[in-house]
C-alpha cells in the first residue's frame, strides 16, 4: 500500500511538472514573455528566442544546441548542467545568471551583459566574448581556452583557478580582476588597463603585456620567463622598449638601458 501511495504521488508531480512546462512552452509561441518559466531538460536545440523575456527561467540539464537568445533577457535564470554548444547570446542580459558544470563551447556572447553571475566547472572553449560588461562576476574552476574577450569591461571580478590558455584579452578594462591560481599561458593583455589587478600564482608563459597598463597590478609568485613586457604604461610614465623583468618588485631592467637597475621598486601608485 505504502509503495503504491509513492507511486501516484511520483506519478502526479511528474505529470503537474509536465504540465507546467508545457504550459510555458505554449507561452513561448503566444508571447515574447515568459518569466520564471521551467525549461529544465527540454531539447530546446535550434529554437529562436531572440528577444523574449525569460527572466529567472531554469535551463537546467537543457539542451540548447545552435539556439538563438540574441538581445533576449534572461537575467536571474539558471544554467546547471546546461549543453549550449554555438548558442547565440550576442547583446543577451545575462546578468545574475548561474553557470554550473554546463557546456558552452563556441557561443557567442558578442555585447552581453554578465554582471554578477557567476560561472563554475563551466567549459567555454572558443566562446566568444567580445565587449562583454562583466562587473563583480565570479568565475571558478572552469575552462576558457581560445576565448576572445576583446573589448570586455570587467570590474571586481574574480577568475580565479581558471584554464585562459591562448585567450585574447587585448584591449580590455581590467579594474581590481583577481586571477589568482589561473592559466594565463599565451594571453594576450595587449593595450589593456589592468590597474589593482591580482596575478598571485598564475601561470604567465608566453602572455604579453604591450602598451598595457599595469599600475597598481599584484605579481605575487610569478615566474616571468617568456612573458612580453612592452611600452607599459605604469602610474601614468610610459616605459619604453622591452622590459626583461626578473622580479617586479627588485629589479626592471630594460634592454634599451640595461644600466637603469632599479627603475621601478614597485608597481604601487601614490
Amino acid at each position: 500500500m505504502f509503495k503504491y501511495l509513492i507511486f501516484i504521488i511520483v506519478f502526479t508531480y511528474s505529470f503537474i511538472s509536465f504540465s507546467g512546462q508545457e504550459e510555458h512552452l505554449n507561452k513561448l509561441k503566444n508571447s515574447l514573455l515568459c518569466e520564471n518559466c521551467d525549461f529544465s531538460s527540454l531539447d530546446l536545440s535550434k529554437v529562436n528566442l531572440a528577444h523574449y523575456i525569460l527572466t529567472g527561467s531554469n535551463f537546467n540539464d537543457s539542451k540548447l544546441i545552435k539556439s538563438i537568445f540574441q538581445r533576449a533577457n534572461l537575467s536571474n535564470s539558471s544554467f546547471k548542467n546546461t549543453t549550449a554548444i554555438n548558442a547565440k547570446f550576442q547583446g543577451a542580459k545575462l546578468d545574475n545568471v548561474i553557470f554550473n558544470e554546463g557546456k558552452f563551447t563556441a557561443s557567442n556572447f558578442v555585447g552581453a551583459s554578465l554582471s554578477e553571475s557567476q560561472f563554475f566547472g563551466v567549459d567555454l572553449r572558443g566562446a566568444d566574448f567580445q565587449a562583454v560588461e562583466m562587473l563583480n562576476v565570479t568565475i571558478n574552476e572552469s575552462n576558457f581556452k581560445a576565448v576572445n574577450f576583446t573589448g570586455m569591461n570587467s570590474q571586481n571580478t574574480k577568475i580565479i583557478n581558471t584554464d585562459l590558455e591562448n585567450a585574447n584579452l587585448s584591449g580590455t578594462t581590467l579594474i581590481a580582476v583577481d586571477f589568482s591560481g589561473s592559466n594565463l599561458k599565451n594571453v594576450k593583455f595587449n593595450g589593456s588597463i589592468l590597474n589593482k589587478s591580482n596575478f598571485e600564482d598564475v601561470t604567465l608563459f608566453g602572455a604579453e603585456f604591450i602598451n598595457s597598463d599595469i599600475s597598481n597590478v599584484s605579481f605575487i609568485n610569478v615566474n616571468f620567463q617568456g612573458v612580453v613586457f612592452e611600452n607599459v604604461i605604469i602610474c601614468g610614465k610610459r616605459i619604453i622598449g622591452k622590459i626583461e623583468a626578473k622580479s617586479f618588485l627588485d629589479n626592471l631592467v630594460t634592454k634599451e638601458s640595461p644600466d637603469r637597475i632599479n627603475l621601478l621598486e614597485s608597481l604601487a601608485c601614490e
